[in-house]
């Protein structure tokens, strides 16, 4: 009898502590359901990001039961389906949020930023702190609904990551007509430039290195508010896949700082996106005559001196050499 009594008070307790790990669970996941909307409106977080963070949430709720063991546990909320169930959250739900990676390889960079943010903090804090909001959601979602994926944020700018170009260059499209149909008048307009570069990357800790990041950083601050600039790289990958009615416009070749030899810079022109804009915040690579255009000529005009010394020199010692800066016309004097 003895042993028969331990037995069953053991029994006892482990029914007990079970049902008191089950209240618990349960306590916590209704705190998750009722909190998660809570944050959500405060945060003004995305319609997309709350489908995904409920999800999780629903997932990582699903993994604390599995870990008790409760899997197959059902709740009110899941009106006698079970928890572990896939139906809860759908098959077209799981497959969107698979799809939600980080891109890697070949990867399309969009940056942005918002033109002369500094006087706009200045002149109004408070209306500058509501605009942002609007700016940035936006932008997140304009990004996201392309299969972007937003990587680091510093203040004002965003620096995102495409699969493919024309998903960026799409986004880009897509956020620059939200943000020109929002109001933003009460801090006199939100301008926000874009630029895009299409190579390799380092990945490391969710974050991107390398030259290809370098390139488009350099070519951001060359644009206007409103412009959105796009490398050589990633104009021609572009090239007969733009979206509708969208064109490129050739800037012209730059010298950018940092970066070796020229860069051959293209703007989109699209409906809804201003055309014209002030010339680029950059010198345009130099032509290799330094002579202006009206004043070039195939025959070297004038140095009757030089020429003199030059043809004795070729008399008496058959050879000449002729050094001097580039333009200057060394060798249309050997001609």
């Amino acid at each position: 009898m003895s042993d028969t009594s331990d037995a069953l008070e053991t029994a006892s307790l482990t029914v007990t502590s079970v049902r008191q790990r089950r209240t618990e669970i349960d306590s916590w996941d209704r705190f998750g359901h009722v909190l998660v909307p809570h944050l959500n409106e405060m945060l003004d977080v995305s319609e997309a990001s709350r489908t995904t963070r409920s999800w999780i949430h629903r997932r990582r709720t699903v993994g604390t039961k599995r870990a008790f063991g409760y899997d197959r546990w059902p709740t009110a909320a899941a009106k006698g389906k079970h928890l572990g169930a896939p139906d809860l959250w759908g098959m077209a739900e799981r497959e969107r949020v698979a799809e939600m990676t980080v891109p890697s390889g070949t990867v399309t960079f969009l940056f942005s930023d918002i033109e002369s943010s500094t006087e706009s903090w200045a002149r109004d804090r408070s209306a500058m702190q509501k605009a942002l909001v609007v700016h940035d959601r936006l932008m997140r979602e304009s990004i996201e609904a392309d299969g972007g994926h937003v990587f680091k944020t510093m203040g004002d700018a965003f620096c995102a990551a495409f699969a493919k170009p024309e998903s960026a260059v799409g986004a880009a499209l897509a956020a620059q007509r939200a943000l020109a149909a929002a109001d933003f008048s009460p801090v006199d307009g939100l301008r926000v430039r874009m630029a895009l570069n299409t190579g390799t990357a380092d990945e490391r800790d969710g974050d991107y290195f390398g030259p290809t990041l370098n390139l488009v950083a350099r070519i951001l601050p060359l644009g206007h508010g409103g412009q959105v600039l796009l490398s050589t790289v990633t104009a021609g990958l572009l090239r007969g896949n733009l979206p509708s009615q969208a064109t490129l416009s050739d800037m012209g070749e730059f010298t950018l700082k940092g970066i070796e030899g020229y860069e051959r810079v293209y703007q989109l022109v699209a409906p809804g996106l201003q055309r014209d804009f002030p010339e680029l915040r950059s010198q345009k690579a130099l032509k290799p005559w330094l002579v202006p255009e009206a004043l070039r000529t195939r025959y070297f005009t004038g140095r009757h001196d030089l020429l003199d010394q030059l043809r004795i020199l070729l008399v008496n010692r058959h050879r000449a050499a002729l050094s001097g800066l580039g333009g200057v016309g060394k060798t249309q004097t050997a001609i």
